[in-house]
């Protein structure tokens, strides 16, 4: 049963969420910098209409000749919103449920990670979290929804690994569909989240419990089978994007060296609509939330004041061993204190990678390139800056002062914060930038997303129709109609003469196999990148399938395996038995 202090929690945590993700429910929709979400919904959900699954190809982006999308980009948030769409919504809806999703998983995670130390630090660190001035950028600015999406999940990865004690099955499902969420939603922020939240779970686990060797063995293994469950997306990905034109946009605007940040940024809460750029006066916010700020050096005070009285302590008793100095220093910590001192470290690791000064790393890991941007980093520091404010006020011993400050500083965040959610204007017409028509998709969007196309392809040439995915110079155009144009399979079928030559409108890529009357048919590569076969007999029928090339198969079958095994794990087939932990107000 629920008690009074649960449900007062429960009815300000959801208004909180509902305020904050107002523009949301607006019935107009705002303009954000990657206004290419509906467009890969809709490709999405045609893709998962026609059987293609897991979706690696979309059909009309690269100009209707096609563009391994899915294949690189993160998934999960389209996978979702194509359940939308196939439960009767619009994409555009589509897409503002799964922006208001992610701040609800962002929201629960962190309070369930902090609310082992009180209800309030749990409201409190997770309101930091939800309304972080990074997340307000991603949402109402840059429209990064795949970044949003990971955003989400990093606290339930923590939470996961705290987990394995006391409910071994549950913490190890948890961590293991939090890292291949956060893995199939943003590859870039699980790159370099997932070790640093690593780091942190694993000493926390040390912190509360002496020794956790067990429940670091679980917790590593539990990430490898997250991991395991993405591999069918995060392998090919990786080991085939040397077919797309994925590295040479790695240069001018997108050069990491342009995005560096200054440590006023970070403290500075000023905000803006526009871009990053070089130098100190970027048109959007990169501060880390005064609220925050504070807190962070309220529970700084409380360090500092154990560490005083372990000092007099030390000085008091005179050991004559290390290890009794050891003794006596640590004695005058508590735990949450422990774990305040590990997440300011990482706090300030994560920060350092945002600044100018770690350029020499960036400029030393090569993979740090595809980041982009240095500032990405404050997607994890946020994290660790949100536990920092939860801890800080869990530390205050008198509940009635407990709670007088913390719902002090709830009202404060939601004040400093409100501002920032919310969009630079409403546009009047949403159809003008969020297209779902497919002809629009061919011919508009295509430049706007080229990251993945094909490298042997030409893009200087002119969009193609969906009827004209394959084309047989014998046939006249009023009998080119296909028989099946799906995103991953094309069949015409009709009567052509011998020597007719097929062209297939289709940008080759691995895994794409050609036929000619139901043969397969060893198809000539242009220039242009696409395939042309001339036959020597009469033509009946022309086709071409999108297949799985062996890494994607290999790699496929393995996430299978691993998926079984997580709803083996995460499914209830018995009851654990563990004893409820006691959580103070």
């Amino acid at each position: 049963m629920r008690t009074a202090k649960q449900w007062i929690t429960f009815v300000v945590a959801f208004l909180i969420v509902i305020a904050f993700s107002w523009a949301f429910f607006a019935g107009e929709f705002f303009r954000i910098h990657d206004y290419t979400h509906v467009a890969r919904i809709v490709e999405m959900h045609r893709a998962l209409a026609a059987g293609h699954f897991p979706v690696h190809w979309t059909q009309n982006f690269g100009y209707g000749y096609g563009m391994p999308l899915f294949l690189f980009y993160g998934p999960l948030p389209f996978y979702v919103a194509s359940a939308f769409v196939f439960l009767g919504t619009s994409p555009l809806l589509a897409m503002k449920l799964i922006f208001f999703l992610s701040g609800v998983i962002a929201f629960a995670g962190m309070y369930l990670l902090m609310r082992r130390y009180s209800h309030t630090a749990g409201l409190i660190a997770a309101t930091l979290y939800f309304t972080a001035p990074y997340r307000a950028v991603d949402l109402f600015v840059r429209g990064a929804v795949n970044e949003v999406w990971a955003i989400g999940f990093l606290p339930w990865l923590i939470y996961g690994g705290l987990e394995i004690r006391k409910h071994p099955r549950r913490g190890i499902a948890i961590t293991a569909v939090s890292t291949a969420a956060i893995i199939l939603s943003h590859n870039l922020t699980a790159f370099f989240a997932i070790p640093l939240l690593g780091l942190l779970t694993v000493g926390w686990q040390w912190i509360e419990h002496r020794p956790a060797w067990k429940e670091n063995l679980w917790f590593i293994a539990s990430g490898v089978l997250g991991a395991l469950m993405s591999l069918f997306y995060i392998l090919p990905a990786f080991l085939e994007k040397q077919y797309t034109i994925i590295d040479s946009i790695l240069s001018g605007y997108f050069e990491y060296h342009h995005h560096f940040l200054y440590i006023r940024q970070l403290l500075v809460p000023r905000w803006g609509y526009g871009g990053s750029g070089y130098g100190p006066d970027d048109g959007i916010s990169f501060h880390i939330g005064t609220i925050a700020v504070i807190l962070g050096l309220l529970g700084g005070a409380f360090l500092l004041r154990s560490l005083k009285k372990a000092w007099k302590n030390w000085h008091k008793k005179h050991p004559n061993t290390l290890q009794r100095s050891v003794e006596i220093v640590t004695a005058a910590f508590s735990p949450r204190q422990y774990v305040f001192a590990l997440s300011a470290a990482l706090l300030a690791v994560a920060l350092f990678m945002t600044l100018t000064h770690s350029k020499p790393i960036w400029d030393t890991v090569p993979l740090l390139n595809y980041i982009q941007f240095p500032w990405r980093f404050l997607g994890v520091a946020i994290v660790f800056s949100s536990i920092l404010g939860g801890i800080a006020v869990s530390q205050l011993r008198i509940t009635p002062v407990r709670w007088f400050i913390g719902w002090t500083f709830l009202g404060l965040i939601v004040l400093t914060t409100w501002n920032f959610h919310r969009p630079e204007s409403f546009l009047e017409r949403a159809e003008d930038f969020y297209y779902t028509d497919t002809s629009t998709i061919r011919s508009n969007m295509s430049d706007i997303l080229p990251d993945y196309i094909p490298e042997t392809f030409d893009r200087s040439l002119p969009p193609v129709s969906e009827n004209q995915r394959i084309v047989i110079d014998t046939v006249d155009s009023e009998n080119q109609k296909l028989e099946l144009s799906w995103p991953q399979k094309v069949l015409w079928l009709g009567e052509a003469p011998a020597d007719s030559v097929v062209t297939w409108n289709i940008a080759d890529f691995p895994g794409w196999r050609y036929y000619v009357n139901d043969q397969e048919v060893n198809a000539e590569l242009l220039a242009d990148g696409r395939r042309q076969f001339t036959s020597a007999e009469p033509v009946s029928s022309a086709g071409a399938v999108f297949t799985m090339t062996p890494v994607r198969q290999y790699t496929a079958l393995v996430s299978a395996i691993a998926w079984i095994l997580w709803f083996a794990l995460a499914l209830p087939w018995k009851k654990e038995s563990s004893s409820k932990a006691n959580h103070a107000s």
